[in-house]
């Protein structure tokens, strides 16, 4: 059964083998289709292979075989599953083999696709995978805002292959010279490979030995010393990193002009005039925001990590100096800081997490691209937003992780130095009056310039930030937990499990 099965296999390679013009220009890929398991599923996939392809031959890199033929052919034949496809795409002399698949949620799509290297320096290895999440529970999407996400998870995916994989290109010797059969001149250092003696087994992976080096300029580098060191059949493994980067630069421009307004001034200075009003109101506004928008884990952020320095500004506010003073009451330096940090808190410490509570509903439509968002987007508010605010230029990126992170840091900076710059007075009974206390300043200055550089570099990471509108995620080799349970050759009952590495 296995032979007819591998004889079926053969029959089908010799369908797409390519001419060797065709394979030494290019990179055979093939795509064996996306599984899918109901109707809305199906759509995507249709989609998302559609693109691929379109991509895939867009990149400069690859010749794609014929998709349909491809999927009527492997279906016809039943072939299907990992292993025969991968000692299908061996047999027919591709470079790479796409496949993925969509599994519904309840109101989402779950994309993953993966590429797997038949080359020397990969037989058969997992190269690559990609997943992403696409959001399905807006009732009024459409087949437009589908095609968008498909194509651009599709762009990303290859982009992410690109970076990832490394073709291997032979080394040939010639006069004391040694070039490489690759499509365009080599320039730059490069490590030479060589497999090790085959394995037993056809599909069983092979190490790489380093051979040496080689530095290359204009497609041709000079023979060492150590000449007898290489040999026939050794190669140079070369990366398309440039390619990738045109992808991925390509794709978040087309994105953002997609689904941000054009940048205007207005923009900052409406955030500007409104700055104090939403750090007020912040303590409501919110977490009614959040409320609003069911994003609870944004809520249940917001309360954990706002909870401190609420508490420092009511308490600032409760127990103000205007207050003590009316009791003929000292007031400390500690105290005279907190009410200066609670009208910084209510002023500008605010700002940050209002803006987090709307933004990040916001940058969330502009990634399932849900019609055109105003405001967001803006580097120019992004700077100033991160010189106001603490945090508050990255929560308008929707990067909660270093927004909560300078949030913390800056109030704590802020609180230090209203603490070192302020001063304690004693009320002096006899005259009736408050004496101020000495008290040295230059730790307070210290702290003021750590404030300064701290700033400086929030605003230029707020500026270099990427807005968070893309959903998908590049996933690495898979690490899982297996459980086992069997009966031994005595009958007892034998419990365990171990973990299973795929590589």
């Amino acid at each position: 059964m296995r032979g007819i099965l591998y004889a079926c296999v053969l029959v089908l390679a010799t369908l797409f083998r390519p001419l060797p013009s065709q394979a030494a220009e290019r990179l055979l890929v093939g795509v064996a289709g996306i599984e899918a398991r109901n109707p809305r599923a199906a759509n995507i996939a249709s989609l998302t292979g559609s693109h691929l392809a379109n991509v895939l031959a867009s990149a400069g890199v690859f010749s794609v075989v014929n998709q349909a033929q491809l999927e009527r052919e492997l279906n016809a034949f039943g072939c299907t599953d990992e292993p025969c496809l991968l000692r299908f795409a061996r047999t027919a002399g591709l470079s790479l083999l796409v496949r993925g698949r969509i599994e519904s949620e309840s109101d989402a799509a779950r994309l993953e696709l993966s590429c797997y290297a038949m080359d020397a320096a990969y037989n058969g290895k997992l190269v690559y995978r990609y997943s992403a999440r696409i959001a399905l529970s807006r009732p009024n999407i459409t087949a437009r805002e589908l095609g968008y996400l498909s194509e651009e998870h599709a762009g990303a995916f290859i982009a992410g292959v690109l970076r990832a994989y490394r073709h291997p290109y032979r080394i040939r010797t010639t006069g004391g010279r040694v070039t490489a059969d690759t499509p365009s001149p080599l320039n730059g250092r490069f490590t030479v490979y060589r497999t090790s003696s085959p394995a037993a087994e056809e599909d069983a992976p092979r190490d790489l030995i380093e051979a040496g080096e080689l530095e290359f300029q204009n497609g041709s580098a000079k023979l060492p010393d150590r000449a007898a060191a290489f040999r026939e059949g050794d190669f140079i493994l070369q990366n398309f990193t440039a390619r990738a980067d045109y992808l991925d630069e390509f794709y978040r421009g087309r994105k953002k002009e997609l689904v941000f307004e054009s940048h205007s001034p207005a923009d900052t200075i409406y955030i500007m005039l409104f700055g104090a009003p939403a750090s007020v109101s912040m303590p409501l506004m919110a977490p009614l925001g959040y409320y609003v928008y069911g994003d609870y884990a944004g809520l249940g952020l917001w309360a954990v990590n706002v909870s401190p320095w609420l508490y420092l500004e009511a308490d600032g506010f409760l127990n103000r100096p205007s207050k003590l003073r009316e009791d003929h009451r000292d007031i400390s330096r500690t105290r005279a800081a907190r009410y200066d940090f609670a009208l910084y808190m209510a002023l500008s410490g605010g700002i940050p997490l209002f803006v987090d509570a709307f933004a990040h509903q916001y940058l969330r439509d502009a990634a399932e691209y849900s019609g055109t968002q105003p405001i967001i987007g803006n580097p120019w508010s992004a700077a100033f937003l991160a010189l106001a605010s603490p945090g508050g230029g990255h929560f308008y990126r929707g990067s909660r992780a270093w927004g909560y992170f300078y949030f913390h840091l800056d109030n704590l900076l802020v609180y230090s130095i209203l603490n070192e710059f302020a001063h304690a007075t004693r009320y002096d009974a006899a005259g009736e009056q408050y004496a101020r206390a000495p008290h040295d300043h230059r730790r307070g200055y210290t702290l003021l310039y750590a404030l300064a550089a701290v700033k400086l570099v929030e605003i230029v990471h707020a500026v270099l930030t990427p807005d968070a509108i893309y959903t998908g995620e590049a996933r690495g080799e898979e690490l899982a937990f297996q459980p086992s349970i069997y009966r031994d050759e005595r009958g007892h009952t034998v419990v365990g499990g171990g973990f299973a590495l795929r590589f």
